[in-house]
């Protein structure tokens, strides 16, 4: 079994190297262990981190819908998880999870 640091490291890879990651926002716990990376191991930063990994799809309009985002968690052993009303999924591994978030427009007043 891989462990969750380095599952997410390969999921920030494939996500580059097949052009996926551009469009989205990395948010939540998982952020700190890359603030920590990029600010020299502050010791400021703690490590404590959830064990699902969250994305913001920014613009889900423009976003490239990639046919083999599930071949690529399901070969890293995803499986997608439905909520009980149907609005919303997740992809689920022992070691992690991963939502992609999508911004609620046009509610509320202007």
């Amino acid at each position: 079994m891989i462990n969750n640091e380095n599952l997410f490291l390969k999921i920030l890879k494939i996500f580059e190297k097949k052009d996926i990651l551009k469009n989205l926002i990395l948010v939540g716990s998982w952020v700190l262990p890359v603030y920590k990376e990029y600010f020299n191991n502050s010791p400021d930063i703690p490590i404590l981190r959830t064990t699902d990994l969250d994305f913001i799809v920014y613009d889900y309009h423009k976003i490239k819908i990639h046919r083999d985002l599930l071949k690529i968690l399901k070969e890293l052993d995803f499986e997608i998880q439905y909520s009980v009303l149907g609005n919303f999924q997740k992809f689920i591994h022992p070691d992690l999870e991963i939502e992609f978030l999508t911004p609620q427009k046009g509610k509320g007043n202007r």
